[in-house]
């Protein structure tokens, strides 16, 4: 049964302050969650949200792509960026042209795409260096 089906999402969206207090853990504002695993399951839960209608309407009317940006900036802790990462790649995924992205997840997942072509990059020379030294 979905959280859907069950009514949970409908009982969790009902009170906006619920989803304030999920995105100021990691909004990158103090008071900042010092906890890694509190953060990376706070941004799965968004995520979670994210790939529903409702959820995903909700979380942008609280500003969640605004809260995702500026938190992504100062993450350091893996799971906690992929799960954003992949927030923002939902957000930008169901944006329109007319109303276009915010400028907020645009930047995050620009990011999120430069660190993935970084990591390509130094996976790739890698590679090559590592043909050279066998060959």
């Amino acid at each position: 049964m979905s959280a859907e089906k069950d009514g949970t999402l409908d009982f969790i969206l009902e009170d906006r302050t619920v989803l304030t207090h999920m995105l100021r853990c990691i909004n990158g504002q103090p008071p900042l969650e010092k906890e890694d695993t509190v953060r990376e399951r706070i941004a799965e839960a968004i995520l979670v949200l994210a790939g529903t209608d409702k959820g995903r309407d909700a979380l942008w009317d609280a500003g969640a792509p605004e809260a995702l940006r500026k938190g992504y900036e100062d993450e350091q802790h893996p799971g906690v960026c992929l799960a954003m990462e992949r927030t923002a790649e939902i957000f930008l995924s169901h944006s329109t042209i007319d109303s276009g992205p915010t400028p907020g997840v645009l930047g995050l997942a620009s990011s999120a795409k430069q660190l993935q072509q970084q990591q390509q990059q130094q996976q790739q020379q890698q590679q090559h260096e590592l043909a050279q030294e066998q060959g």
